[in-house]
C-alpha cells in the first residue's frame, strides 16, 4: 500500500494565523476555479488537497490541487500484487466527497508499464470482512475531475447513494474498458458527464438498483453505452452516439430490469439503440427518445423468462430513423404498448411483435418509407389508429389470433397493403383504409392447410393496382383445412385487376361487399377454391365479369354459393359459372344493365333459382350434360318469366316468358307456343332432345338469336318464326 496515505495537509489544522489572513484569497481562488471549469465547487475550504494517488480511508471532502499522472503502476495507491485491480485513488471510506477542480487523472503511463487493469477511481470497502451487505456499503461523491485512459474510470463496489456529477472520462485503451462500472451500488446518481471512447460507458451491474442516469453525454463506445441489470433505473436526457456497429453493440442494454425508465435521450448512430433483454422485465417504459443507427431502434424480449408474460413494456412517443427494425417486441413481453411512435426509414420493418408478445396494444404510430409499416406475429393484438402508408408493404400479419387490425391508413404501399399469411383464427381487419398501393390492396396467402382464418370488414380497398383482395396459396396444394377467411362490409373499388380474386380460399365468405369500378371482374373464386359464399354484394361497374365462379384445374369449384347479390353494369356478364362445378347454387340474385345476365359455361348441374334477370342466360357447352341444371322460379324484372324445363317432353310454357330453355327431353312435342323475348341471348332453346316435333312457333323480339335448335337427331321442325331478332334460326347438330 502506497506509504502516503492521507498524505495531504489539512486547509488550516496547521496553519494557525495564516488562515486568518488568507482566508478571503483561498475563497476568492475557489471561486475562479470553479469559474474556469463552469463548475462549482462541492467542497468547502477545509477540504483534503490530493496531490499524488492514494487510498482514503477517512471520511470529509477532499480536492484535486494538480493533475496526476502515475507513470507505472508502482506509482498507484493499492499494492498491484495484492490487488491486480488497482487504483490512483482507492476509496476505502464512507461519507467521501472527492471535488477534482477540473484536474485530470490519467492513467497512460500505468497502462504502458503494467499488464494489469487499472482503474481511475476505485470505490470498495477492502476490509477483509466486507461483502455486500449494507454494513459493508460505502457512499462517496466524484465532481468535476477528468479520468483519461483507465480500465475503468470508476469503479464502485457495493457502494450506496454514488454521486458522479460533471466530470470527464476518456479511453483509447484496447480492450474492454468501462467508463462507470458498478457491481452491487444502489441508488447512484450520474449526471451530467461525458463519458468518450471506453467500450461500455455505463455499467450498472449485479444488483445496482435505483440508478439515475441523467444527462450525460457518451460517445465512441463499442460494446454499450449504459447497461443496467438492476431494478428501477432512471435514465433521462442523455446523449449518446457512436454507440458501436458490431453486432449486438447498444446504446442501452437492460438485463433484467424491472420498473425502468428511458426517457428523452438522443441515441444516435451504432447497432442497437435500445434493448431490453432477459425476464421478467417488468414495467419497462421507453418515451420519448429520438433514435438513428442500424440494426434494431427499440428491442424487447423476454426470451429468458420464466413465465408467459412475465415483462410489460411501454414505449411511447419515440422518434426512430434508419433502422433495419424500428421497434422488435419478442417473445414473452406480455401486453406490450407501442404508442405515438414516429418510425421512417426501417429497412426491414418498422413495428413487430413475435410469438408470446401477446395482448398488446399498437396504436397511433406513425411508419413511413419502411419495407414493412407492422409485422403482427402475436395473438390477441390490437393494431389501432395507426399510419402505416408510404412503405413497401403496410401490413404483414403472420398466424396472429384473435388480433384487432382496426382504423389504421395502409395506403400507398410499394407492393401490398396489407398481406395475411398462415392461420389467423379470430383476427379482425376493420375500417381500414387499403388503397393506392402498386400491388393488391390485401394479400391473403394460404400456407397448405395452415391457412388464414381472418375477417376483413368495413375496409376501405380502393384504387391499388392489382387485385382490391388476393386469395392464393403459397405452395402445392394439400388436403383443405381451416381457412374461412370472411370479407364483409368492404368497400372494394377501383383496384387495376379484380375486386376480389380467390384462387385458393377454403370456406370462404364474400358478404356485404360494395365492388365497384375495378379493371377486371369484381369478384373472381377460381383454381382450387372450395365451399365460396358470395352473398348479398353490389357489385357494379367493373370491367369484367361481375362474378365469375369456375375455371380449376382439375374442374370446377365445387361447392359455391352465389345468391342475393344486385349485379349492375358489369361491362362483361353479370354471372359467369365455369366448368363442371358441383353443388353450385346461384339464387336470388338481381341483374341489370349486362349483355348477358349469366353464362354457364362447360358446366352443368348448377342450381339456378328466383334470380330476377334483365338479359337472361347463355349457355356454353362442350356435351349434352352441360345443358342439364336446376332451375326454377326465375323471372324478369317486370315479373314475366325465365322457364326453363328439363327432361319435360310437355312443358307448359308461360304466356308472358321472355326467354324459353327446353332441354334433355327426347320426344318432345312442342307447338303454338308465341314468344315474346327481351334482348337475351335465345328467346327459344331446345337442346339434346331426340325425337322431337318443334311446329307453329313464333318467337319475336330483340333477341341475338330468335331460335336455336341443337341436337335434335330424328326430330321435326316444321313453321317456326323469328321477327326483330339478330340472327333468325340456328341449328346444330351437336353442342
Amino acid at each position: 500500500m502506497n506509504t502516503s496515505q492521507l498524505s495531504g495537509q489539512r486547509r488550516g489544522s496547521s496553519r494557525g494565523v495564516i488562515r486568518t489572513l488568507f482566508l478571503v484569497g483561498l475563497l476568492a481562488l475557489a471561486v475562479s476555479i470553479a469559474s474556469s471549469g463552469g463548475v462549482a465547487s462541492s467542497v468547502g475550504p477545509d477540504a483534503t488537497e490530493i496531490d499524488r494517488c492514494m487510498e482514503i480511508t477517512e471520511p470529509g471532502e477532499y480536492v484535486l490541487t494538480e493533475d496526476l499522472q502515475p507513470s507505472a503502476p508502482e506509482n498507484l495507491t493499492l499494492d498491484t500484487g495484492t490487488y491486480p485491480e488497482s487504483a490512483c485513488i482507492a476509496v476505502n471510506a464512507t461519507g467521501v466527497t472527492i471535488d477534482g477542480q477540473g484536474h485530470e487523472i490519467n492513467g497512460t503511463g500505468a497502462h504502458a508499464n503494467g499488464s494489469g487493469q487499472y482503474y481511475g477511481v476505485r470505490i470498495q470497502n477492502l476490509s477483509a470482512s466486507a461483502g455486500t451487505d449494507e454494513a459493508s456499503a460505502l457512499s462517496a461523491s466524484i465532481t468535476n475531475v477528468t479520468l483519461t485512459e483507465w480500465s475503468r474510470g470508476v469503479y464502485s463496489y457495493n457502494s450506496h447513494a454514488l454521486l458522479l456529477n460533471e466530470s470527464t472520462i476518456r479511453s483509447d485503451l484496447p480492450g474492454q474498458t468501462s467508463g462507470l462500472y458498478l457491481r452491487y451500488s444502489d441508488n447512484a446518481t450520474i449526471r451530467k458527464n461525458v463519458i468518450d471512447g471506453p467500450s461500455k460507458g455505463v455499467g450498472l451491474l449485479e444488483a445496482s438498483h435505483d440508478a439515475n442516469v441523467t444527462d450525460n453525454t457518451i460517445t465512441n463506445t463499442d460494446i454499450v453505452a449504459i447497461e443496467a441489470h438492476g431494478d428501477r433505473l432512471l435514465a433521462t436526457a442523455n446523449h449518446i452516439e457512436d454507440y458501436g456497429g458490431s453486432l449486438d453493440a447498444r446504446g442501452f442494454y437492460l438485463e433484467g430490469s424491472a420498473d425502468a425508465l428511458i426517457a428523452d435521450n438522443v441515441v444516435l448512430d451504432g447497432y442497437e439503440g435500445i434493448a431490453a433483454f432477459g425476464g421478467p422485465d417488468a414495467n419497462v417504459k421507453i418515451l420519448n427518445n429520438t433514435l438513428r443507427g442500424d440494426h434494431a431502434a427499440i428491442a424487447i424480449d423476454d426470451r429468458d423468462g420464466n413465465l408467459p408474460g412475465s415483462a410489460t413494456v411501454a414505449v411511447r412517443n419515440n422518434t426512430i430513423d434508419e433502422f433495419d427494425r424500428g421497434i422488435e417486441v419478442q417473445h414473452r413481453t406480455a401486453a406490450p404498448t407501442v404508442v405515438d411512435n414516429d418510425v421512417t426509414n426501417a429497412s426491414v420493418v418498422g413495428i413487430v411483435t413475435f410469438g408470446g408478445s401477446d395482448h398488446g396494444l399498437v396504436e397511433s404510430n406513425v411508419v413511413t418509407a419502411s419495407d414493412a409499416g407492422i409485422q403482427v406475429h402475436s395473438n390477441d393484438t390490437t393494431v389501432q389508429d395507426n399510419d402505416f402508408s408510404g412503405n413497401d408493404r403496410a401490413l404483414d400479419l403472420r398466424r396472429s389470433k384473435d388480433s384487432t387490425i382496426r382504423r389504421n391508413d395502409l395506403s400507398a404501399s410499394q407492393t401490398v397493403g396489407a398481406y395475411l399469411l398462415g392461420l389467423n383464427s379470430g383476427t379482425v381487419l376493420a375500417n381500414n383504409t387499403i388503397t393506392d398501393s402498386n400491388g393488391a390492396g390485401v394479400e391473403i396467402t394460404v400456407l397448405n392447410d395452415d391457412a388464414s382464418d381472418v375477417v376483413l370488414e368495413n375496409n376501405e380497398i380502393a384504387r391499388n393496382q392489382a387485385e382490391g383482395v388476393l386469395v392464393d396459396n403459397e405452395n402445392e396444394l394439400s388436403e383443405p383445412g381451416r381457412r374461412n377467411p370472411v370479407i364483409h362490409g368492404n368497400n372494394i373499388s377501383a383496384n387495376g385487376a379484380e375486386g376480389i380474386f380467390d384462387g385458393d380460399g377454403i370456406n370462404a365468405t364474400y358478404e356485404d361487399n360494395r365492388i365497384a369500378n375495378n379493371t377486371e371482374r369484381g369478384i373472381y373464386v377460381r383454381g382450387y377454391a372450395r365451399n365460396a359464399t358470395v352473398r348479398n354484394n353490389t357489385v357494379l361497374d367493373n370491367g369484367g365479369v361481375g362474378v365469375q365462379v369456375g375455371q380449376d384445374p382439375s374442374g370446377g369449384v365445387p361447392n359455391a354459393t352465389v345468391v342475393d347479390n344486385s349485379l349492375t353494369n358489369n361491362s362483361d356478364h353479370a354471372i359467369v359459372i365455369e366448368e363442371e362445378s358441383p353443388d353450385l347454387l346461384v339464387a336470388n340474385n338481381s341483374m341489370r344493365d349486362h349483355e348477358v345476365d349469366l353464362r354457364l359455361h362447360h358446366a352443368g348441374g348448377v342450381a339456378v333459382r328466383d334470380n330476377s334477370f334483365e338479359t337472361g342466360i347463355a349457355f356454353g357447352v362442350e356435351d349434352g350434360d352441360d345443358y342439364v341444371h336446376d332451375m326454377s322460379e326465375n323471372a324478369f324484372h317486370d315479373g314475366s318469366a325465365l322457364y326453363y324445363a328439363a327432361g319435360d317432353t310437355t312443358p307448359s310454357v308461360p304466356d308472358d316468358a321472355k326467354q324459353v330453355i327446353v332441354v334433355d327431353a327426347d320426344g318432345l312435342g312442342l307447338s303454338g307456343l308465341d314468344v315474346t323475348t327481351g334482348e337475351v341471348p335465345t328467346g327459344l332453346l331446345v337442346a339434346t332432345s331426340n325425337g322431337s316435333s318443334v311446329e307453329d312457333v313464333s318467337v319475336t323480339g330483340p333477341a341475338r338469336q330468335g331460335v336455336r335448335l341443337v341436337s335434335l337427331a330424328n326430330s321435326t321442325v316444321d313453321g317456326v318464326t323469328v321477327d326483330g331478332a339478330r340472327r333468325g334460326i340456328v341449328v346444330a347438330t351437336s353442342p
